[in-house]
């Protein structure tokens, strides 16, 4: 076990700088470690993107030994080592005192090893590596709930829920991160507690849940697991079981980018309930662009219900509409879901966007001043005709400026 996560360490672009920071704490005669998701990853055989580094050293020895840092939580005894073009957590052991805000201690003590293990959240992030003698160091039993593949809290659960809140939401997290079960007493605890989610902020509300929407796998399972331990009101969603199935649908694609997938996942979720859209975008803090992505999203679900009713000018309006393709993409995959019988419409939709997606901004044939010179007054006809030439672009049926000028000049009987 040790040799697998020696070898997914070293294939890592960070281990060497990471190794380097170890042993010059240790050359200067403090303990150091890597602690967390690199060491629980490794040991899951899973590629690993950071490491974070404990020892003994305090804050201000942690400064003195390393020219380039940054202080990010001195108060929490974290500091930020900057190794090449590389930056790496170094945190002193530490033993949390009480918490008042239901998210992060009122105050600290440096202390050692075994505490510093003590108070972190699941046995799975609470096992310590030495990586000068590549030995686990393990006071949580963190490495037989991996070999279980079982998510459990360090100590009591209460006790570790009561800290920070929003460690019952991690928990699904880290349960559909790696495909673990919540062990029966943390998964109970949870119920019980679930209701004190509410004080932790939306940001990190939101955080929590995309990361889980951004899983490239199905997580309906673990959707309906914040459902049935009584977190789902605080996400504010109408709870959907044929819509919770349905984001399981919902995987990368060439379309999208890999942060995409949580966007239109959330827009899965809430399709057919427009009336939570507002609320969603406030909730959790969308930008405008995500906002817009889940909006023309649903327009184009909505125009999909109609789209044997509407002109080809109307269909490559929408065409125009910003994130297309990512909405096609959605479309594709809501139609085969829940209206398989309306395969055909879909295919003539795409089929014509694909058809039209390069024509579908024709070039100004006619302008204002153009109106005025027929014997046009400014007003609101100027804007209709203007569209209306547009529409017969559109369509086909105006191909030039003399075209254009003719079927204004029919039109208004001149």
């Amino acid at each position: 076990m040790v040799q697998s996560l020696i070898s997914i360490l070293k294939r890592s672009k960070i281990y060497n700088n990471a190794l380097y920071i170890v042993k010059e704490l240790v050359s200067n005669g403090y303990k150091s470690y890597f602690v967390g998701g690199s060491v629980r990853d490794g040991l899951l055989g899973r590629n690993i993107k950071e490491i974070d580094i404990v020892t003994s050293a305090k804050p201000d020895d942690i400064k003195r030994i390393f020219k380039r840092t940054i202080e990010v939580g001195k108060a929490f005894g974290v500091i930020i080592v900057l190794c090449a073009d590389q930056k790496f957590e170094v945190a002193t052991f530490r033993k949390d005192l009480e918490y008042s805000d239901g998210r992060r201690p009122d105050k600290i003590e440096f202390s050692d090893e075994v505490e510093d293990a003590l108070r972190r959240d699941f046995t799975v992030n609470g096992i310590f590596f030495d990586p000068i003698n590549q030995k686990l160091i393990d006071y949580v039993d963190g490495v037989y709930d991996i070999n279980r593949k079982i998510i459990r809290t360090i100590g009591n659960p209460y006790d570790r829920f009561s800290e920070d809140k929003l460690r019952m939401l991690r928990a699904v997290r880290f349960s559909a991160q790696l495909d673990f079960c919540i062990e029966s007493e943390t998964i109970n605890s949870i119920k019980r507690m679930s209701y004190q989610i509410s004080v932790v902020s939306r940001e990190r509300i939101r955080d929590e849940f995309f990361k889980i929407l951004n899983l490239d796998k199905p997580i309906s399972q673990y959707l309906e697991v914040i459902y049935d331990t009584g977190m789902w009101g605080v996400l504010e969603i109408d709870f959907d079981k044929n819509n919770i199935v349905f984001v399981d649908k919902i995987r990368l694609s060439p379309v999208l980018d890999n942060n995409e997938i949580s966007i239109l996942r959330l827009t899965g979720l809430i399709w057919n309930h427009k009336h939570l859209l507002k609320s969603i975008k406030e909730s959790f803090r969308l930008s405008n662009e995500e906002y817009t992505k889940m909006l023309n999203i649903i327009k184009l679900i909505d125009i999909f219900k109609d789209v044997n009713k509407l002109s080809l000018s109307s269909i490559k309006r929408v065409f125009r509409m910003k994130y297309i393709q990512e909405a096609l993409y959605f479309l594709d995959i809501w139609q085969d879901f829940f209206y398989p019988e309306e395969k055909d419409k879909k295919h003539y939709l795409v089929n014509k966007y694909y058809e039209t997606k390069d024509f579908l901004y024709p070039p100004v044939l006619v302008s204002g001043d153009d109106l005025k010179k027929i014997g046009l007054q400014p007003g609101p006809l100027f804007s209709k005709i203007l569209r209306d030439i547009e529409d017969m672009q559109l369509e086909g049926k105006i191909k030039n400026r003399d075209d254009a000028l003719n079927y204004i000049k029919g039109m208004i009987g001149v």
